[in-house]
C-alpha cells in the first residue's frame, strides 16, 4: 500500500509545481493572488457551512487525510488513492486583479474591488493542475473542458478560499471540481463553481483519439 502524503511533503510538491510553472503563472498566482503555499492543505471531505474563509484567510477544522503519493498506474485503470481528494489554497487577490468592463476601451478605468471572472478562470485551472500534480506527480496535463459559473462577486484585498477536488482519474483523461469561497456580510460566501477536464500528456505517449 502507497505512503500518505504528509503536509509537509504536500508543500514540496505545491513549490515545485510552481518552480517549473510558466512566469505567467507564477506571477499571477504567488504574487497577485498571493497563495501561501505553506497554507496549502489536504482536507477531509466537509460540507460547505463548515469550509469556511474567514477573515483572516484560515480555515475552521480543517482536518489532513492521508492520500496515496504514487503516481497513476500505465495499465489504463483508475487511481482510487487520488480520486476525492480535496486540497484548500488560501488567497488574497490584490487590486491589479481587478475586473475591466467588458467591451471597454484600453485605458478604461477596471471595477474596483471586484475580481475579473477571466481571471477567475485563469485560477481555477493553474490550481487544478497543482493538485492533480500533488496527487499524481504527473506534471503535464492540458484542459479540455472549463465550465464556470459565477454567483457573487470576489472582493480584491480580502482573503478567499479555493477548493479544489478530483471527481475521476483515469489512464489520459480526468475530471475535477472546484469552488470558490470567501467571508461576506459576516458568512462564508460561494463564490463561484466550476466542472473542469483535463489530459495527461506523458513523455513518449502516442497521440490517439481514444480517451
Amino acid at each position: 500500500m502507497c505512503s500518505p502524503i504528509n503536509p509537509a511533503e504536500v508543500t514540496r510538491r505545491v513549490r515545485q509545481f510552481f518552480s517549473t510553472a510558466p512566469p505567467s503563472t507564477r506571477d499571477i498566482i504567488c504574487y497577485h493572488a498571493r497563495l501561501n503555499t505553506e497554507k496549502v492543505e489536504m482536507i477531509s471531505e466537509v460540507t460547505s457551512s463548515d469550509f469556511i474563509t474567514t477573515p483572516t484567510g484560515t480555515n475552521n477544522d480543517a482536518t489532513f487525510v492521508p492520500v496515496a503519493a504514487s503516481p497513476l498506474a500505465d495499465n489504463g485503470g483508475t487511481s482510487l488513492e487520488t480520486e476525492g481528494t480535496i486540497m484548500s489554497w488560501i488567497m488574497c487577490a490584490d487590486s491589479s486583479l481587478s475586473a475591466v468592463p467588458i467591451g471597454s476601451s484600453s485605458d478604461a478605468r477596471v471595477i474596483e474591488g471586484v475580481v475579473d471572472e477571466g481571471i477567475l478562470c485563469f485560477i481555477i485551472d493553474a490550481l487544478t493542475s497543482a493538485h492533480l500534480s500533488v496527487v499524481t506527480e504527473v506534471c503535464t496535463h492540458v484542459s479540455v473542458s472549463l465550465d464556470v459559473e459565477f454567483l457573487q462577486s470576489l472582493t480584491t484585498e480580502c482573503a478567499f478560499t479555493l477548493k479544489s477536488r478530483v471527481l475521476r482519474v483515469g489512464q489520459r483523461i480526468c475530471f475535477l471540481s472546484a469552488e470558490i469561497y470567501q467571508f461576506q456580510s459576516g458568512k462564508s460566501v460561494l463564490c463561484a463553481k466550476a466542472n473542469h477536464a483535463k489530459i495527461f500528456y506523458r513523455k513518449g505517449s502516442q497521440r490517439t483519439s481514444k480517451l
